[in-house]
């Protein structure tokens, strides 16, 4: 379904950006390329060295899904 109905909340869906177009889905090859980069990296090259920042619309996703499940009324749909 979609992203604001799955967490109760009004966000946008994560969207993949490869070669100019824009997936909903990362395509295969977007993430073979990123495999292989990560397998075959310069030694020179710090592995991980950027801290990962959560995106906002998946906090508001994350928040949104967290409190519709825990709305406390017994149901399904909150």
């Amino acid at each position: 379904g979609c992203c604001s109905e799955i967490s109760g909340t009004a966000v946008d869906c994560r969207v993949f950006v490869y070669e100019g177009k824009q997936y909903e889905v990362p395509p295969k090859q977007m993430i073979a390329e990123s495999i292989l980069k990560s397998v075959f990296a310069d030694s020179g090259e710090a592995c991980g060295a950027e801290s990962y920042v959560l995106p906002e619309n998946l906090k508001i996703f994350y928040e949104g899904k967290s409190k519709k499940e825990t709305c406390g009324c017994g149901c399904s749909s909150c």
